[in-house]
């Protein structure tokens, strides 16, 4: 017998009510479409732009973990706007889980309206005599990742390194190269935000060999996702859970001329054109700066 998958009930009402919205807009030139951020923001030219919108109205999509049908939900109860949520905050009942996402987002509207640092749970970091904090670039469209950094902590006392490929054909040496020099360490814990680092090194794997993979795994083992504390277990008053917005936050300062994630792809291309060492050392410092702003939010 052959199974099939049919889209469920929500998603055909999504489905229905953006062909309703677009049907709407499409008749009447002068309706504005309604604003809403979501996952598809990340490549879109637009996204500085709608954020900026969406902050200033006070818009429910700008906040992290938050869907459709959870707005729909805050929408029919007459709430509207990341300040009127803020007031649905109350202490978290016994039964109620800490990481609820019912109980997560009134409560990073609470700490947004009144510029507070909330601690849902105390977290304790991996103890290890060595933290190595890593931060990869690369060039998504070209499913390519050219420059691994890292800063190393031991005996409280920062190192920097860094592996660059200067092509696609030299990735796998500099992937080798960084767990050469990685494991070298006895008793580390590998620090990053997001799953981007993890998903690479796992997609990479099965391409080094046998004694490099065994390396590689060691490393995964040994990595902690920083981004997960800061989801549900300390809420910043900030719209986004964003490595950027956090250390900022925290006085934290990037030095680099490279501002964003896209100007660093920008400034790769036309490093593939031009081989310019400037922009080669710009694109080092501004991948060193996330190091470092990672090594900032750790401390709290």
């Amino acid at each position: 017998m052959r199974l099939s998958k049919v889209p469920s009930i929500d998603t055909v009402k999504d489905i229905e009510s953006t062909i309703h919205e677009v049907e709407r807009i499409v008749g009447n030139k002068s309706i504005k479409p309604a604003l809403k951020i979501n996952t598809h923001c990340k490549i879109c030219q637009f996204q500085d732009e709608c954020k900026y919108e969406a902050i200033k109205d006070d818009n429910l999509s700008i906040l992290p973990e938050i869907n459709d049908k959870i707005i729909r939900s805050y929408n029919n109860r007459g709430v509207f706007t990341v300040n009127q949520l803020s007031y649905k905050f109350r202490a978290r009942k016994d039964h109620q889980r800490k990481d609820s996402i019912s109980y997560i987002l009134p409560m990073r509207a609470y700490a947004i309206r009144e510029k507070k640092v909330i601690v849902n749970e105390v977290v304790e970091l991996p103890n290890s005599l060595v933290d190595i904090y890593i931060d990869i670039e690369g060039v998504p469209n070209e499913n390519f990742n050219y420059l691994i950094g890292c800063i190393i902590r031991k005996e409280n006392k920062n190192y920097t390194r860094y592996f660059w490929a200067e092509s696609t054909s030299d990735e796998i040496n500099m992937l080798m190269r960084f767990v050469d020099y990685i494991c070298k360490f006895k008793d580390f814990t590998i620090y990053h935000y997001g799953s981007y680092e993890m998903n690479y090194f796992k997609k990479m794997i099965n391409s080094l060999n046998e004694k490099s993979r065994v390396k590689l795994a060691r490393i995964i083992d040994s990595s902690f996702n920083l981004l997960s504390i800061f989801r549900y277990n300390i809420i910043f008053p900030c719209y986004t859970n964003s490595l950027k917005h956090i250390a900022t936050h925290l006085n934290y300062e990037w030095k680099s001329d490279i501002k964003s994630g896209k100007e660093s792809i920008t400034s790769r291309m036309e490093w593939n054109l031009n081989k310019s060492r400037n922009i080669k050392l710009d694109l080092i410092l501004y991948n060193n700066n996330d190091c470092y702003a990672l090594m900032v939010v750790s401390s709290i």
